[in-house]
């Protein structure tokens, strides 16, 4: 009989196996489990605030720079790290799932290892 771990929207940990969103991954073959965290790419924010400072010059209203300005202070606000939990096996290091949520991510993550641990 299987132990469950861990369930919620797709994801499932039991003390055989490890399943997330239609992919499943034999629990004997995990030797650890990790997280990285995945910062956002700034590149699009950066360049619609500098493309707002350089209408300072060319517009004849405060307004349209303000307006860039504002869009890349809204996209730079919003853009959220990802968390992945890696685990590796024989054939390597495997991405098995990324969420931009940091407690979800943790329980999955001490789901495997507990998972691991009851396994012996």
């Amino acid at each position: 009989m299987e132990t469950i771990f861990f369930e919620d929207a797709g994801i499932k940990v039991t003390n055989s196996r490890f399943m997330t969103h239609g992919q499943t991954y034999a629990l004997g073959g995990i030797t650890s489990v990790s997280r990285l965290v995945e910062k956002p790419k700034r590149l699009i924010p950066v360049l619609i605030f500098f493309a707002g400072l350089a209408t300072f010059g060319v517009s004849n209203s405060v307004f349209l720079p303000l307006i860039f300005i504002a869009i890349a202070v809204f996209i730079w606000i919003s853009q959220k790290p990802k968390y992945v939990v890696m685990i590796r096996n024989a054939s390597g290091d495997s991405r098995t799932l990324v969420d931009p949520n940091l407690t979800r991510v943790n329980k999955v993550i001490a789901a495997l290892n507990d998972a691991i641990v009851h396994r012996g």
